[in-house]
């Protein structure tokens, strides 16, 4: 059965920032709620940071912050409460050997800019690469999780999303530790966002419009195949949704790309947006 999501609340980005407006061209890709009041969102098309007030209300507290990156934009965002870094990911950058790898580069709590690190999966094509980035811990041991269509990678993978997980390396890289396939039950026609909440996964699928929430186990290598719910949402407008965090057990924050020429118009009318969503029991 596929459940639906309540809408609390939403708003036009532009209309969130003093320094923005109508003819603002905000293509946001990620989200991150870093308390139940705050939120910072990552745009593809912008070296910035925007800082928001849950209550998407135009408050003094909104604001936008430049942030050094090796090229413009970036995927996805999540953040590292113990540390207090956050850790940006670009999709896909062309190596020496014309292939493509991901980039995670860290920041630390004001968004000055600490170290990057190319990570080692390869694909093929750079619109193919990372869609998400999570972060964990597992006792001392630090990791990120990348999302990623595993038919971008492999002909073993069946054509779901597949989890890289990497491990903090001594020398502050990121290694490569396992791959994870999604369950049948997160089966999308496309993947583009993953949040991470303790043991609990949302994976956000911008072509199938739908959001899958599952379980992952304690050693982070397996899902619980017992476990994993899709959600719609109210409306067929939500067309261009690329990003994803958890704001508690029952609220979900997500942000909205630009609508695409050759979409339809009623896309446009959730397009460049944050939303707030209450998930829906059965």
């Amino acid at each position: 059965m596929c459940l639906k999501l309540k809408l609390l609340r939403e708003r036009k980005l532009h209309e969130l920032f003093a320094s923005e407006d109508k003819k603002s061209l905000l293509e946001a890709s990620g989200v991150y709620a870093t308390n139940p009041a705050t939120c910072h969102v990552i745009f593809d098309n912008a070296n910035a940071v925007g800082c928001v007030n849950l209550s998407l209300e135009p408050t003094d507290n909104n604001h936008l912050t430049p942030v050094l990156n090796v090229g413009i934009g970036f995927e996805d965002i999540t953040f590292d409460p113990k540390n207090q870094r956050y850790h940006l990911i670009i999709e896909a950058l062309k190596n020496g050997n014309k292939k493509f790898q991901g980039l995670v580069s860290e920041y630390d709590k004001n968004f000055g800019f600490r170290r990057c690190t190319l990570l080692e999966p390869t694909f093929k094509k750079r619109n193919k690469g990372f869609e998400g980035v999570g972060h964990f811990w597992r006792g001392n041991d630090e990791y990120l999780v990348g999302l990623a269509e595993a038919a971008t990678r492999s002909k073993e993978y069946s054509g779901s999303g597949l989890l890289y997980v990497f491990r903090r390396a001594y020398d502050g890289t990121w290694a490569t530790e396992r791959e994870i396939e999604l369950p049948p039950s997160a089966r999308f026609k496309d993947y583009a966002a993953i949040a991470l909440r303790q043991n609990r996964v949302a994976v956000v699928s911008q072509e199938s419009r739908r959001v899958w929430i599952g379980e992952i186990n304690d050693a982070f290598n397996g899902f619980n195949q017992m476990v994993g719910d899709v959600y719609r949402f109210p409306t067929d407008n939500y067309c261009n949704v690329e990003g994803v965090s958890w704001v508690s057990d029952n609220q979900l924050v997500m942000v909205s790309d630009c609508c695409k020429k050759d979409q339809k118009k009623r896309c446009r009318e959730k397009d460049q947006s944050i939303h707030l969503f209450q998930i829906a029991t059965a």
